[in-house]
């Protein structure tokens, strides 16, 4: 077999290759004119899309979208329409593909109950600290005060710097958060978009997928190419739609939602 010349796929000018969608031309562009629309790579979603999204288009963007239910639920939804790589698009209606109490319904919460005590030392973060809090029934969640006093609540885990890699972090299967204290609140904030992948998509396939993968990525690229990697990508893009987009990690450029 002859094989055949390298040729660069986005470039119409290579003789005999067929022009395939760059999905970095509109970087940072929501497809859809949704309020707070995110734009997404396809891939961070793909186990809910797989039974209506053609596999040949799994390198286009599409869009992350929230909503409060008429349960008063916090849903997230993919929406958007894609062009294939034979210039055909395919449009598709909102999917739903998790749903959670809202944010600012679960800090009053947790909040207003009197019987979360202090769990552990009050531990030193980048830009602020991290105590952790617990009810005594199994309920916990984590605070982080900035320096002006500004408290940010992360519900259901427990985060600590024992364990934790050198200038990295890690989310277990259960909320458990091992983040470096060279960590500020954008990144642990990343952290718990891991957490919102497995209350999402379930433990056994953030336990068995997409850990490994992000793992096995973040021990054999660069940081910088680990950010751009698909299980990244998608925890940033839950966390941002979680936290609002006020919030410390839709303000950090670093923590991109498509890999460009």
């Amino acid at each position: 077999m002859i094989k055949p010349p390298d040729v660069d796929p986005y470039n119409p000018e290579d003789p005999g290759t067929v022009p395939v969608p760059d999905p970095c031309a509109t970087a940072g562009q929501p497809n859809t004119s949704y309020p707070d629309a995110i734009p997404v790579d396809m891939r961070s979603f793909y186990l809910s899309l797989l039974p209506v999204i053609p596999s040949d288009a799994f390198n286009i963007n599409i869009d992350l979208i929230t909503k409060i239910d008429s349960n008063g639920d916090f849903v997230f939804q993919l929406t958007g329409g894609f062009n294939k790589p034979d210039g055909s698009l395919t449009v598709f209606t909102p999917i739903t593909i998790g749903k959670l109490t809202p944010y600012d319904t679960v800090v009053n919460n947790l909040l207003s109950n009197n019987l979360y005590q202090p769990d552990g030392p009050v531990m030193q973060y980048n830009g602020g600290t991290v105590q952790n809090f617990n009810d005594g029934l199994g309920g916990r969640y984590a605070a982080f005060t900035d320096a002006s006093g500004n408290v940010t609540v992360l519900p259901d885990v427990y985060i600590t710097t024992w364990g934790s890699f050198s200038n990295g972090g890690v989310t277990l299967p259960g909320g458990m958060i091992y983040a470096d204290s060279t960590f500020g609140l954008a990144e642990l904030q990343h952290e718990y978009g891991h957490f919102l992948q497995e209350v999402i998509y379930g433990p056994l396939f953030y336990l068995y997928t997409i850990m490994p993968a992000s793992g096995l990525n973040a021990a054999t690229t660069t940081p910088q190419e680990h950010d751009k990697y698909w299980t990244e990508t998608g925890a940033n893009a839950l966390a941002k739609a979680y936290f609002g987009p006020n919030s410390a990690i839709s303000n950090k450029p670093r923590f991109k939602t498509i890999p460009c």
